[in-house]
């Protein structure tokens, strides 16, 4: 019994039949390649958590507590090719826009003491608002409602 399943009477019977041998492995790799796709999605999975709390998940709470906004914060970039930021008509484009906005209400924009979180240049005065080339400005402002 033992001398049938040598590997030496394997390989003789595997040279007197090679068709079927051919047969067998092509077999047994489509049967593998079944089993790999069907039971791989419920053996592995993306997700990691933690069994204890470790500093770094303690880090990970605390930046997402205190830091992470609970609004959107947005930005309008108001450009052009020929004015410059110090021209009455790119004003008043700016100051359309900041009017606009704010006119959306408390539904689109955020606000604290009745006054919508919208900021420009010529409200502020604050130069960071404004490109080195001054032909471009920022117009940063909150939106309303959850992140």
């Amino acid at each position: 019994m033992l001398s049938s399943l040598s590997t030496e009477s394997l390989a003789r019977s595997s040279a007197a039949h090679p068709k079927l041998t051919i047969l067998i492995w092509v077999g047994v790799l489509v049967i593998g390649f079944v089993l790999i796709f069907t039971l791989l999605g419920s053996a592995t999975t993306v997700e990691g958590t933690f069994t204890n709390n470790p500093d770094s998940k303690i880090a990970q709470e605390l930046i997402e507590d205190r830091i992470h906004p609970t609004h959107a914060e947005e930005t309008a970039v108001i450009t052009s090719n020929i004015l410059m930021v110090d021209d009455a008509s790119f004003k008043s484009v700016v100051e359309e826009f900041t009017t606009r906005a704010r006119a959306l209400g408390p539904e689109f924009l955020l606000s604290t003491d009745g006054n919508p979180q919208i900021l420009n240049f010529y409200e502020s005065g604050i130069e960071t608002l404004v490109s080195e080339s001054r032909r471009t400005t920022l117009v940063p402002f909150t939106m309303a409602g959850d992140l």
